[in-house]
């Protein structure tokens, strides 16, 4: 392998990576949201009946789709 493939191949496997990382970025709020939404559902399981989930479940719902209207509108999803 010659030297400028080598180094091609280094530039594209950084701007692979700077993409995955806005990509894993722009999903964030959703891994978080969720993640408390679950941890409240099972810690709530045990004083209340299961039916906790019938609630946790559209809420979370209703909740991931405000994170796409705060966005900014010039603001543009990763590529």
């Amino acid at each position: 392998m010659k030297t400028r493939e080598a180094l091609d191949q280094i530039t594209y496997l950084q701007e692979l990576i700077t993409q995955t990382r806005l990509r894993a970025a722009d999903g964030y709020p959703y891994f978080l949201l969720w993640g408390v939404l679950w941890i409240l559902g099972y810690i709530s399981s045990i004083w209340l009946s299961h039916l906790v989930w019938l609630v946790i479940g559209p809420v979370g719902g209703v909740l991931s789709i405000v994170p796409r209207f705060t966005r900014k509108k010039g603001q543009s999803a990763p590529p």
